[in-house]
């Protein structure tokens, strides 16, 4: 009764969420041992998808920015990829007191992952590759990310938000700025 209870609170909290408009208690039960719980919430934020499929030989960031800014998306954001590569240029990660580290591979990979936000001003892109012998490499992309065989790729869109990209004086790049973007009704 006290995990039925705690959910109670649990439900009744986000109804009190100012981006939650509305809450459903959906079910609980126990599987295994396990206590569950479902819950709909309805969020004053609305998605929207785009998949694609992008062919051997395609550059993957540069279309991802061109799709974007072509359709005038203004906040979107990769939910997910996989597919393969032959080539990739990556910065990888550093210390504040050490250069950049930029490399260009040029070698067969899986992508197993591939994360970020776009928009018109530019891509925020980190992804990680797997070779033949299972070896992984990540990093932000720079560019050069070459398509071998596919790249089925799902956006999103945050719907009444907008991305813009600021430099930053502490960080050295640009940045992301999220601004609240009125939709037209």
């Amino acid at each position: 009764m006290h995990v039925f209870s705690s959910a109670y609170n649990f439900f009744a909290m986000l109804s009190l969420h100012p981006h939650i408009t509305r809450t459903y208690f959906m079910a609980a039960g126990m599987t295994k041992g396990v206590y569950f719980f479902f819950l709909k919430a309805m969020c004053e934020n609305s998605m929207k998808v785009y998949p694609m499929r992008l062919q051997p030989g395609t550059e993957i960031k540069s279309s991802l920015v061109e799709f974007v800014t072509s359709r005038q998306l203004n906040a979107a954001f990769v939910l997910t990829c996989c597919g393969s590569v032959i080539k990739a240029t990556l910065r990888f990660a550093t210390c504040p007191d050490q250069t950049h580290q930029i490399h260009t591979l040029n070698k067969c990979f899986e992508i197993t992952s591939l994360v970020g936000t776009i928009c018109k001003d530019g891509a925020h892109l980190h992804i990680t590759l797997g070779d033949s012998d299972g070896n992984t490499v990540a990093g932000h992309v720079v560019g050069d990310l070459i398509v071998q065989t596919t790249a089925e790729i799902v956006l999103g869109e945050v719907c009444d938000v907008q991305f813009k990209r600021e430099f930053d004086k502490a960080t050295g790049f640009p940045e992301l700025v999220i601004s609240k973007h009125e939709m037209m009704k």
